[in-house]
């Protein structure tokens, strides 16, 4: 896939996810190869990113956004003592 068509399979799929939560998204995905699959996952993870941490240049900033990331993680699992 074009990054291009990684963008655009990227939009259709959060219309897809905004018009029914409970979407079929089996089916949107079921035709992409492994390779382009990866991509899809790389840019909506890049497009999330981008949204809670819009300003996300340079190393000090990353580190903070990591950091914060990483802490939402720990408090879903239960805690640094657990998992």
């Amino acid at each position: 896939m074009t990054n291009d068509e990684v963008y655009l399979r990227i939009l259709a799929l959060l219309a897809l996810v905004a018009e029914s939560e409970t979407a079929d998204v089996d089916a949107f995905i079921d035709d992409l190869l492994i390779d382009d699959l990866i991509l899809l996952v790389a840019g909506l993870a890049d497009l999330a990113l981008r949204s809670i941490a819009p300003d996300v240049q340079g190393p000090e900033r990353r580190a903070v956004v990591c950091a914060r990331l990483r802490a939402q993680i720990l408090a879903r699992q239960g805690g640094p003592d657990e998992g």
